[in-house]
């Protein structure tokens, strides 16, 4: 992935960043939030 490429967010890392309780939170919560501000850096892989 380059810089400027778009990145697609699934319906799945929405939730993860609301559920405080899903084990995805950590990492989807500042993503979530970055996308929310603006540009969104690309991430090569998240964990599983």
């Amino acid at each position: 992935m380059t810089s400027g490429e778009m990145i697609l967010f699934d319906a799945g890392l929405f939730i993860a960043a609301l559920l405080s309780g899903d084990p995805r939170h950590a990492e989807a919560y500042p993503l979530v939030e970055a996308a929310r501000r603006g540009p969104c850096p690309s991430v090569p892989q998240l964990a599983s």
